[in-house]
């Protein structure tokens, strides 16, 4: 036995190889064979902890002292400390993967959300096309790169970010540190059940552990990992590691602080001690080693160590080099529309600057030190005695980094960006909204970038909309994410904050897949900024001699004079100087690239600024054609006889859920996001909506939402997805209607409850309680329509059974000579079977073609929807618009209004070249009374626009609107260009325009959603008009199902996108999309409502009849109307 003359370790006789030991071979090679030369670490007494099995590193977060506060309820329990000096390597075989020990047992049973699994299987093509898309002044090909880049140090690494925006709307992720030893793997439910159980620790390991470690010899040693934290992640991946590589693999503990540890270094190999304290060699050693790693690992090593320590250094755990590594990637990336986005932050500032630089930010900021980790050495500073509590405390190190601090609307650092603040959590049933980070970890082989495992991590305490409201709040209890705590000398976890990525926890995160992509994009963005430091910081080496065994070591060194230049922090340097004394040559002449623009003196702070963008506005589009021949088209259902039909009697008990939705709709499961959108409640979409919109006046939209409509109790909006080129995103109308379909496209929303889904929503919650007023026996009830019979009879059905009356069901045609629906009196009569004429007190109309062909403006029969409604906006467009203007008028001031696409009403034919050019030649020409889309005319060429003009029009004034089509070709407004978000890209590529059908109704209590769906257009969006002339406009933009082939209408069902967990992902909606398209809609049909008040005049002397106290009290305003509306052949159709 020999000692080793520079400490107390104590070498074996033999450095054994695993193969060896099994075999119980003698020892193959003696320690006199080896270099004596210690490669490594020197213990570093001031730190004094060792991590429990549990998280991670920081997120914006945490006062140590505050965190040593928290209370043990509901946290993990503690992990003791093994005795130091008595560690050894433990040998995991192949078959030893337990998917219980290296899970938490919350996700051994988590299904994966759909959204979150669809992100993941997109691929790096398609997450491209979408970001491309969504992004056009980000360069295609410097993104792709960006996708396809190799890292040279840094393989493996996983961010925390924050999903931030602004006043304005404008939502981003933000980095807000990268790590080069990330947690992750534990809280990730599987991808799949039909996978093997490994999850993210496979990827990990077959993807870029295996392709490292394909340049070792095997000869050489064994494989290890080795850890000083998370020891259920770290073994995980040991014992995948043995599955897949099929050989033993050492699992060895390694603390900062152990007197005689299990691990050092011999001439560059690692060599890890045994039970029987034998040492054996290492090829390639997996690091799960986080505390101040560079202690303990030489920053060059003939083992392979995935993450190399250089990559500590550079950024993976250094925030002042992060930062820096970040301005070095985004001076390089300079136009490509690509940049690393973190808060404005400021590098190595001493402490007695810090108070001049957080007055700098309005008094509020984030102070870290740079080298910490889980949590530890952040302090969020909002007041005078958080600043005191930091300015009073020790630090080990003598630089400091100052970042603008992400808070809320009124209390966020203000930086040269403007000012950002959380999205934070969707509302929970307190109207609390939290701060939550995203953990995205990624990892790269010769291919480039995978995603590999995500979660989320909320705040102990509810956001303050103002600091005020509770001064015993502390800013960290609101914006401290990380769940590592201590308690006394030990580390817990509070996993009570861990959200996953499941079907329950990721709703609460109000994030889309848009979001994700957001994420993964900025984590490569910022791994490879950090790689790239790193191989600055790695100069040339000038020794002409390589081992063969080895040809990578060597073959760089360690820049020391570089590093001090970029990161002139005494205390930090003195540690990287003892740790590698014996392997760098500080003295020696060092090159690197030219970094003059960026070099700064050891003496002053060091400015690091990441700006985020800002816009705002709407635009929409569409048109018919003969359908092809395809046979996803619904056969056209043949019109009955015209002048014999009768109403049909529906009693209770009749409803058959197969006649009344779509095949697919009945075994289609709802998306968990949208199931939960519909069950927020209006109280909580009001508290997430003001959040995100705090220049929304609370109590306006609580008005808003609370409104009862007194004659559009039931409406459905259609809406685009769309965005400018600065990515603000928004949903705008396209029109509402006032016979909307949707149900028999609605999964249900529960499969516990009955079969009715939103038509019984309709029936219970509107439609019962108009008809409370009437009296039963003054006549029937009745469904009357002119389309859509699947759905007209399910409300027939519903009505029936909720009533326990028998319902009348009536065809009634514009053509029909003898319709089975006549008026007498006021009083609506429908004809049964034996052509007897049967009185009516409530119908629900289901007539969408000029139905004030057929309905009076005023009648006995309760009628839902008013014809007034149609007439005001729901079937009637120019006048819908003037009503979107009117009411946004009334709203001026409370952040609210109707978003819809420039437009301009009552244009003669005439002048409609006149409009086109003045919006750059693209826009949308409508018919204004027409719907299911026809007479909607997109307009992007000459040949488009003589289609239009040569056509006969039965009307006589027009609509034009700004057209939304792709980012080359959307109308010019005033407020901008607003193009399409549309699908995610499919396989091939290909992204399609979709909208979005938002159906709602009111009563006493207000509005509420009923039912969602979704279409899209026939063929893919172009970048470029002219990258395919064969196509027509109305190809990409036409999203209406409904087609009118040989005088009967029919459905191309096959572009109809459902609310469940298979359609919904393809559209790139969140939570906040479905909540704001509920606003829009809300206030497109409350705008319509208060149209129709308007046209309804007050008639205080008339006599009412006891029986109708509401008929005639109000009558149709002509006059107004035709100020309005001066359109002779409408007014022409109302008059007769």
């Amino acid at each position: 036995m020999l000692k080793h003359q520079q400490g107390s370790h104590v070498l074996a006789d033999s450095l054994t190889p695993v193969n060896q030991l099994h075999n119980r071979a003698s020892p193959a090679q003696s320690a006199s064979s080896v270099n004596a030369a210690l490669i490594g670490a020197a213990a570093a007494p001031e730190l004094d902890t060792v991590l429990s099995d549990n998280e991670s590193e920081n997120s914006f977060s945490s006062h140590r002292d505050a965190a040593e506060k928290v209370a043990a309820t509901g946290a993990f329990g503690t992990k003791k400390k093994k005795s130091l000096g008595d560690l050894h390597a433990k040998l995991i075989g192949a078959g030893e993967f337990e998917a219980e020990k290296h899970f938490y047992p919350r996700v051994l049973n988590a299904h994966i959300h759909p959204l979150v699994s669809s992100f993941l299987t997109l691929g790096n093509e398609r997450i491209l096309a979408r970001y491309t898309h969504l992004n056009p002044q980000v360069n295609l090909e410097a993104l792709k790169n960006m996708l396809k880049y190799r890292p040279k140090y840094f393989q493996w690494a996983g961010s925390d970010l924050f999903n931030v925006t602004t006043a304005s709307g404008q939502r981003q992720m933000i980095i807000v540190e990268t790590n080069s030893c990330p947690s992750g793997q534990k809280s990730m439910p599987l991808l799949s059940e039909l996978e093997n159980d490994y999850g993210g620790y496979g990827i990990v390991i077959d993807q870029t552990f295996n392709d490292l470690i394909s340049k070792a010899d095997k000869s050489l040693g064994d494989l290890a990992v080795v850890y000083d934290k998370n020891p259920m992640e770290a073994s995980g991946y040991a014992a995948v590691m043995a599955d897949q590589t099929r050989e033993p693999v050492w699992l060895v503990e390694f603390y900062d602080e152990d007197p005689d540890p299990p691990v050092r270094w011999e001439d560059g190999v690692m060599i890890i001690r045994d039970a029987d304290g034998v040492w054996h060699s290492i090829r390639a050693c997996f690091r799960y080693v986080t505390q101040k790693p560079w202690n303990r690992f030489p920053i060059n090593s003939k083992t392979i160590v995935l993450n190399s320590i250089v990559s500590c250094l550079a950024g993976g755990r250094n925030k002042a080099m992060a930062a820096r590594a970040y301005d070095f990637l985004n001076a390089e990336l300079d136009g490509t529309g690509l940049a690393v986005r973190i808060p404005e932050t400021i590098r190595n500032v001493t402490k007695g600057e810090i108070p001049l630089w957080l007055d700098s930010m309005g008094g509020h900021a984030v102070l870290k030190v740079p080298y910490s980790n889980a949590g530890q050495g952040v302090y969020t500073v909002t007041n005078k005695n958080e600043l005191q509590a930091f300015m009073e405390a020790e630090h080990h190190y003598d630089k400091f980094i100052v970042q603008s601090l992400v808070g809320n609307a009124s209390w966020s650092s203000i930086t040269r960006a403007g000012k950002f603040y959380h999205v934070g959590t969707i509302p929970n049933k307190k109207n609390h909204t939290f701060v939550s980070d995203l953990r995205m970890m990624v990892c790269a082989n010769e291919s480039g970038f995978k995603p590999v495992a995500i979660y989320a991590r909320r705040a102990r305490k509810p956001l303050l909309r103002y600091l005020e409201d509770d001064p015993l709040t502390t800013s960290w209890e609101m914006l401290g994410t990380n769940l590592s705590v201590k308690q006394g000398d030990e580390w817990t976890t509070e996993a009570q904050r861990l959200l996953l990525m499941d079907r329950k926890d990721f709703n609460q995160l109000g994030l889309g897949v848009d979001d994700l992509i957001d994420a993964y994009i900025q984590t490569i963005l910022s791994v490879i900024a950090i790689d790239k430091m790193a191989q600055r910081l790695m100069r040339e080496s000038s020794a002409d001699a390589v081992d063969p065994r080895y040809p990578l070591f060597n073959q760089n060194l360690f820049d020391f004079e570089l590093f001090e230049a970029l990161n002139p922090d005494v205390a930090l340097l003195q540690e990287i100087l003892h740790a590698t004394s014996s392997t760098m040559s500080h003295t020696m002449p060092f090159t690197t690239p030219p970094l003059d623009p960026f070099l700064a003196s050891d003496n002053e702070s060091e400015a690091s600024f990441s700006s985020l963008p800002a816009s705002i506005s709407p635009s929409p589009t569409t048109k018919p054609e003969q359908p092809p021949d395809d046979p996803g088209t619904a056969k056209p259902k043949q019109k009955r006889n015209l002048g014999n039909l009768s109403a049909r009697l529906v009693n209770a008990g009749e409803f058959e859920a197969e006649k009344h939705f779509y095949p697919r709709v009945l075994n289609a499961n709802i998306h968990p996001l949208v199931s939960s959108f519909l069950t927020l409640g209006n109280e909580r979409i009001i508290a997430r909506y003001t959040h995100l919109n705090p220049q929304v006046n609370r109590d306006t939209l609580q008005n808003i939402l609370a409104y009862k409509p007194k004659y559009f109790q039931w409406a459905g909006s259609d809406l685009f997805n769309v965005t400018t080129a600065s990515g603000q995103r928004q949903m705008i109308i396209v029109e509402t209607n006032s016979c909307p379909s949707g149900q028999k496209s609605m999964p249900l929303l529960s499969e516990l409850g009955d079969d009715h889904g939103g038509y019984g929503v309709v029936i219970d919650q509107t439609f019962r309680e108009m008809i409370a007023q009437a009296d039963k026996s003054v006549g029937a009830l009745a469904v009357v329509y002119d389309k859509n019979p699947m759905e007209a009879t399910g409300y027939a059905c519903v009505m029936a059974d909720h009533t326990r009356e028998k319902v009348y069901l009536a065809e009634y045609y514009e053509d029909d000579a003898n319709p089975p629906v006549r008026w007498v009196d006021g009083v609506l009569h429908v004809r049964d079977a034996d052509g007897v004429w049967i009185p009516i007190r409530a119908c629900f109309r289901y007539v969408t073609q000029k139905p004030w062909n057929r309905f009076p403006v005023n009648s006995k029969t309760i009628v839902l929807n008013s014809v007034v409604s149609c007439l005001a906006g729901g079937r009637n467009k120019a006048m819908a618009a003037r009503a979107y203007e009117f009411l946004n008028a009334e709203l001026d001031g409370t952040g609210l209004q109707v978003r819809i696409p420039e437009t301009i009403r009552n244009v003669t034919k005439n002048e409609i070249p006149l409009w086109l050019d003045s919006m750059g030649g693209h826009a949308v020409l409508k018919n204004p009374y027409s719907n299911a889309g026809q007479g909607v005319y997109t307009i992007t060429n000459k040949a488009e626009l003589k289609q239009f003009m040569d056509a006969e029009h039965h009307y006589d004034k027009f609509i034009v609107q700004s057209l939304v089509g792709n980012a080359s070709w959307s109308s010019i407004t005033r407020a901008g260009k607003f193009y399409h978000v549309g699908t995610i890209p499919n396989k091939k590529n290909h992204t399609f325009v979709s909208d979005l059908r938002m159906m709602v109704c009111g009563n006493q209590q207000g509005f509420r959603p009923v039912a969602i769906y979704a279409r899209r257009a026939r063929k893919p969006l172009l970048r470029h008009l002219e990258d395919d002339p064969s196509i027509t406009s109305w190809e990409m933009l036409g999203t209406n199902l409904s087609l009118k082939v040989d005088g009967e209408w029919t459905t191309e069902a096959q572009r109809l996108l459902l609310m469940d967990r298979k359609d919904f992902n393809q559209l790139g909606l969140g939570v906040d999309d479905l909540i704001d398209a509920y606003i829009q809609t809300v206030l497109s049909v409350i705008a319509i409502d208060k149209m129709a008040q308007r046209l309804m005049k007050e008639t205080p002397d008339t006599e009412t009849d006891a029986r109708y106290p509401w008929f005639n009290r109000t009558v149709f305003d002509f006059a107004l109307f035709e100020a309005l509306n001066p359109d002779i052949a409408l007014l022409q159709e109302i008059l007769h």
